[in-house]
């Protein structure tokens, strides 16, 4: 049996905060609904992932809790 949506969402992996925690597709792949690429996250680091002045930063924290995140250089500047 695999890990459960509640079970992932149950407080943010990068801070711990329990009272929102949205689903998150480490690969960006929406259609990608394997447990090893789906991780909860608070709105706070959920947003800095998707901003590019933070996503560096939100990806090396990932990478420090042992997830395996290729950082895309090209999503780094703005649009």
């Amino acid at each position: 049996m695999g890990i459960t949506y509640k079970q992932l969402t149950k407080e943010c992996i990068i801070c711990g905060f329990n009272k929102v925690v949205g689903l998150h597709h480490i690969d960006e792949n929406r259609k990608n609904n394997n447990s090893n690429n789906l991780i909860g996250l608070c709105p706070n680091h959920h947003q800095m992932y998707h901003n590019y002045r933070y996503r560096e930063e939100i990806t090396n924290l990932l990478r420090n809790r042992g997830y395996k995140i290729e950082l895309n250089k090209d999503l780094l500047r703005p649009v």
